[in-house]
């Protein structure tokens, strides 16, 4: 058992030795994998934080989007709570949202209206509009 002990000792020796000089003459080669590997993982980590810094930017974008929706929402609140005083508002709120009309007001209602597109039908209604206004002044 010796024997094999010491030819197992003296094979190790030899492949570390072995390993050792390929290490020192291809000294070069082995420092410019290891500064390629670095370079590649660093490259690697940079597209990545560039990638998560487009998906923060969009998500920004949207939530900024959000904001602007909210705040414009936030400003029609606040003019019709100031105008809900202001008879004109209050006549205007009733004829668009409840399609009141005052006595002896002859509406105008087109029926191929519906067969049209939306930009017909907002016109009929702008000149419905038109019509009522008309009548409201010659009322007054």
């Amino acid at each position: 058992m010796s024997e094999n002990t010491i030819k197992n000792t003296g094979k190790v020796n030899a492949d570390k030795s072995g390993f050792i000089s390929f290490i020192l003459k291809h000294k070069n080669i082995i420092y410019f994998l290891c500064i390629l590997t670095m370079i590649l993982i660093f490259v690697f980590s940079l597209l990545l934080k560039y990638r998560e810094k487009l998906d923060l930017d969009a998500k920004e974008a949207l939530i900024e989007e959000e904001l602007q929706k909210q705040m414009n929402t936030q400003k029609a609140l606040k003019d019709e709570m100031n105008n809900g005083d202001d008879p004109k508002y209050i006549e205007k709120m009733a004829r668009e949202r409840l399609n009141m009309v005052k006595p002896n007001e002859i509406v105008f209602n087109d029926t191929g209206a519906d067969n049209n597109s939306n930009n017909n039908t907002n016109n009929t209604t702008n000149s419905e509009q038109a019509v009522n206004n008309d009548t409201i002044e010659q009322n007054n």
